[in-house]
């Protein structure tokens, strides 16, 4: 059951489940550190200038910079009025706070909320301050009496309003000027926001961006030799390959790279300062070094199985999905693979099971494709494998006895793991030639390259020791 919270307490709570803690002198990193596998280090000035990139002026950046200034102009204002929240103050919210959180069926109370959704009862604490000065602040400006209720809805109006009246100013990213926006007197000074986004971010995108930037460095000790100039061009290749792709989808017909980039809150001068891309890039030099044509044959014939399975022969399938609610009552069993038989026989065809799977399909992300499950090959990951015997067992026969025109062929209904399934063909995709497959070798020698670089489990941040 939720918690009966105002508007504002769940903001509250947002903000304070996503905040991470500040760094801190910690005796495995150092304090300016903020990862390090072995003696590879990432101090906090070189993950900050990621994160800017990377996020500086996508959604959540965006989102992140208004708290950050409803933060700081709440404080402000506290100290321009002279506002100070007391110890008692903070208790009673909390109190009230508590009282809501059991009288919700939450045992234990608010603590026990605090704790199941990994927020510090300290860094609570001080966001619930904040909200206590803005109904204060709130109340003022509408002429209220000391305690007189005010809804979340009349604070963000205030707050809104009080900005408005500010003058509100943001400057152009990377914000090269240290400054990233002024409201008022009142400014976001560069290196403030990093920090702020920082605790903002998701956290597992942060220790992605550790990672990358620990992977870049190990990369560049594997190739010594490498000159600044050469890592540049590698890079712009690696950009411009992402272009052809980008270009190549039918889906971004006729925009351009660079406002598919924007859309995302991303340029190319942001794809140049990312950790990810220059890892892509190196990747892509180290194997281009290693491995020519006939080394990737070579590669491929030893492995022919493995990259046939993945990347060969594939059929286009489609599936139409029901749950069986208790598969230890055969009686459930049969009574959905009858439904599905009866669904079957009502078929005609490609078309009729696409429309038959989007109205009754269980499994909502195919049913949104009217049941298309894409290209499956022989060794397709996340298809399981009782669906991929039975498209390849239909697809070698008519081979074998010469005949076409499979598209549209129905199996099933076949068991698998919670329920049971229809399946329909649609086109047979042929091996891919030789130079389609070689770019399939390549790409998998350079997963493999990442992968042994460094391995995830070797990076410590400084969140792992809080």
């Amino acid at each position: 059951m939720p918690t009966p919270f105002s508007a504002l307490t769940v903001l509250l709570l947002s903000l304070a489940a996503t905040a991470q803690d500040p760094p801190t002198a910690e005796p495995t990193l150092g304090r300016e550190l903020a990862a390090r596998a072995g003696e590879l280090t990432v101090e906090f000035a070189v993950l900050d200038e990621v994160l800017i990139w990377r996020h500086g002026r996508s959604p959540a950046g965006r989102s992140a910079l208004r708290q950050l200034l409803d933060l700081r102009v709440l404080e402000q204002l506290a100290e321009e009025e002279g506002i100070e929240v007391s110890a008692e103050q903070l208790g009673q919210r909390w109190d009230e706070l508590d009282r809501q959180t059991r009288a919700s069926g939450i045992e234990g109370g608010l603590e026990a909320l605090l704790a199941e959704r990994e927020i510090r009862p300290e860094l609570f604490r001080q966001h619930l301050r904040l909200a206590i000065v803005h109904e204060i602040l709130t109340r003022r400006a509408l002429g209220l009496e000391p305690g007189s209720p005010v809804s979340a809805e009349q604070q963000q109006l205030w707050l809104t309003r009080e900005l408005e009246g500010r003058e509100y100013e943001e400057y152009r990213h990377p914000w090269s000027g240290g400054v990233v926006a002024r409201s008022g007197e009142l400014a976001i000074a560069r290196d403030d926001f990093a920090t702020y986004l920082r605790t903002m971010i998701p956290q597992e995108e942060v220790v992605d961006a550790c990672y990358h930037l620990l992977l870049g460095e190990e990369a560049l000790r594997r190739m010594p030799d490498l000159a600044p100039t050469a890592v540049s061009q590698a890079v712009e290749e690696e950009i411009g390959r992402r272009r052809e792709l980008a270009q190549a989808n039918p889906l971004y017909e006729g925009v351009g790279y660079e406002r598919l980039l924007d859309a995302q809150g991303l340029s190319i001068e942001a794809l140049r300062h990312d950790p990810s891309v220059r890892i892509a890039a190196l990747s892509h030099l180290w194997i281009d070094r290693s491995h020519d044509d006939q080394a990737l044959r070579e590669v491929y014939g030893q492995e022919r199985e493995f990259f046939d399975g993945l990347y060969g022969e594939g059929i286009e399938l489609f599936a139409l999905y029901k749950r069986i609610s208790d598969e230890t009552d055969p009686s459930s069993v049969e009574e959905t693979q009858a439904e599905l038989t009866r669904l079957r026989a009502e078929m005609e065809g490609l078309e009729d099971f696409k429309r038959l799977a989007a109205e009754l399909s269980e499994d909502s992300t195919s049913a949104e494709q009217g049941g298309r499950l894409g290209v499956v090959t022989r060794g397709s990951i996340n298809i399981p494998a009782t669906i991929r015997s039975a498209a390849f067992e239909v697809l070698d026969e008519a081979r074998g006895q010469e005949r076409d025109g499979l598209a549209g062929s129905i199996l099933g209904p076949l068991r698998i793991q919670g329920g049971a399934v229809l399946l329909c063909l649609g086109q047979r995709r042929p091996p891919p030639t030789w130079e389609g497959m070689a770019k399939n070798v390549h790409r998998e020698l350079r997963r493999r390259f990442i992968e042994e670089l460094l391995p995830r489990s070797a990076v410590t941040t400084w969140m792992d020791s809080r």
